[in-house]
């Protein structure tokens, strides 16, 4: 085996000499396929680079496109928008209008109220109420007095006299708050 490990390293250290014209054929001809392959590689290389670039001028044009549509698409619902805003401030004003006319309507009678109803044109009628209230209180007074004149006819009156009496004074008493009440607002 050392023999045989001895034959490989002789053959590595001997050279052979090979002919340049033999050579010479199959390196030109390498060459012409590697000028090929070389100017291949550019066709293409230029091709792709041109389809690039046309592909992004193509692209940045369409966006121009795609931007140009897409703010008149947003123009178009800020036309629409702006319509429908006019439209409810029209409906607003005609609603705030017809308010208005009401409010200066409820305005006027409200005067007119005021007016009928004012302390100058009411004073008569309640000087009238006043009265009234003192003429009750004598109505009660004299109805009390029959009743105590009745009783003293009749034995074993005095009992519901008391009664009837306490009513009466508290019939009294009403009637003088409301003809002190009336009394103020003159």
């Amino acid at each position: 085996m050392a023999d045989d490990d001895n034959d490989d390293i002789a053959d590595e250290n001997t050279t052979v000499e090979i002919d340049p014209a033999v050579l010479l054929p199959k390196v030109e001809k390498q060459l012409k396929v590697t000028r090929v392959l070389l100017i291949a590689t550019i066709v293409l290389s230029v091709l792709v680079a041109s389809t690039v670039g046309v592909g992004i001028g193509v692209m940045y044009g369409r966006i121009g496109d795609l931007e140009t549509a897409a703010l008149e698409l947003e123009d178009d619902q800020m036309d629409e928008q702006f319509t429908l805003l006019e439209e409810r401030l029209l409906k607003i004003a005609e609603f705030r209008k017809s308010e208005q006319k009401k409010i200066s309507k409820y305005t006027k009678e409200l005067a007119k109220l005021s007016n009928d109803c004012s302390a100058e044109k009411a004073a008569p009628f309640l000087k009238y109420l006043s009265q009234r209230e003192e003429d009750f209180q004598l109505l009660i007074t004299s109805v009390k007095s029959g009743t105590a004149d009745l009783a003293g006819m009749n034995k074993g009156s005095k009992d519901w006299l008391r009664t009837h009496a306490k009513s009466m004074d508290d019939i009294v008493k009403l009637s003088e708050a409301r003809k002190s009440q009336i009394d103020t607002l003159l």
